[in-house]
This record gives C-alpha cells, sequence and structure tokens, in this order.
C-alpha cells in the first residue's frame, strides 16, 4: 500500500489510443497462434482415432504422453530461458543472431541424445514403466522420438520469435505444421 501511495499513479479512465492499439495487435497475434496451436496439436489424435480407432488412439496418446513428458522437463526449459533473453536483445541483431545460435545449438545436442536414447530404450522403458500390457506403444514412440528432434528446434524457434514480436511468422510456422501434420494422416491412411 505503501508503494503505491508513493507512486502516485490512480486507476482511471484516460487510455492512450498507441497503447491501446499495440496491446490489442499484440493480443491478436498471440490469440491466433493460440487457436492454430490448438489445432495443430490436436489433429493428430484426430486423424489417428477417425482412421484407426479407439485402441490405436490409446497407443499413440500414451506414446505422445512420455515424448511430451520429456519434452516438457527438457527442451521447454531451454524455450522458456530464450524468451526473456531474446527479449531483452531486442534491437541488438548481432547478440540476438550469436543467442539463437548458443539456444539452438544447446537444444539440438540436448535432443539429439535424448531422443535417440529414448528411441533406443523405449522397448525398456515401456515395460519398466507402464507394463507389458503397453508393449504396443513402442514403435510409436520410436518413431515419435525421432520426430521429438525437430520439434524441439520448433520450441525455440517459437520462442525466439514471440520475443522478437513477430507474431506473423509464428502462425504461419504453427499453419505449415498443421499442413504437414494433416498431410502425414492422410498419407498414413
Amino acid at each position: 500500500a505503501l508503494a503505491w501511495r508513493a507512486s502516485g499513479w490512480r486507476p482511471g479512465n484516460r487510455v492512450n489510443p498507441d497503447a491501446a492499439r499495440e496491446l490489442a495487435r499484440l493480443a491478436a497475434g498471440f490469440a491466433g497462434n493460440s487457436l492454430v496451436s490448438l489445432a495443430r496439436k490436436q489433429s493428430d489424435k484426430v486423424l489417428v482415432g477417425t482412421l484407426f480407432g479407439s485402441a490405436a488412439l490409446g497407443l499413440y496418446s500414451v506414446a505422445q504422453r512420455l515424448l511430451e513428458l520429456l519434452l516438457q522437463v527438457t527442451v521447454k526449459s531451454v524455450s522458456q530461458v530464450a524468451l526473456p533473453v531474446m527479449s531483452r536483445l531486442q534491437g541488438q541483431p548481432e547478440a540476438q543472431q550469436a543467442a539463437y545460435g548458443a539456444f539452438a545449438q544447446l537444444t539440438s545436442a540436448l535432443a539429439c541424445g535424448l531422443f535417440t536414447a529414448l528411441a533406443l530404450l523405449a522397448p525398456a522403458l515401456v515395460s519398466l514403466t507402464l507394463g507389458a500390457a503397453w508393449q504396443g506403444t513402442v514403435p510409436l514412440l520410436q518413431v515419435l522420438a525421432l520426430l521429438g528432434m525437430p520439434a524441439s528446434l520448433f520450441l525455440v524457434n517459437t520462442a525466439v520469435l514471440h520475443a522478437c514480436g513477430r507474431s506473423k511468422q509464428r502462425i504461419a510456422l504453427n499453419l505449415l505444421l498443421l499442413a504437414a501434420t494433416v498431410a502425414a494422416g492422410v498419407a498414413a491412411a
């Protein structure tokens, strides 16, 4: 309460039109990207369930969840650090380029090792953690692990684009991945 009193700021009904437009532009880009990202993240499940049935969807969902856990504890941590670092470096293209290179290199090294190990150790991992009933997830997990490598860079790239205020590029990247996901699902049928 003392800090508020000392600041001199009081709520009011004055709105800066330029600031409101800028916030609306950023919010629209963020909302658009979130919608496309949601469609991208769910399209594979819709395709697997529609084309192969509920049993296949169950196996696929378990395999995907295991991959998502690995992404969550490793690569998403890097992308969460990349966002504020890249934001702070706005207006410094050389520094941004160097930081992006470092993040991409770290992510690639991390992803290659982890996802290769996951693909190789999938039979033992599934057997130990889920039991024999879930052995059907092993081939799916192995394929998804190999796809996890480029997905890792995608996570870092979207954080960098977000930090640089490039909503249109983020949406375009998500639309491209959505189209690729749908095309792969149709080809698999």
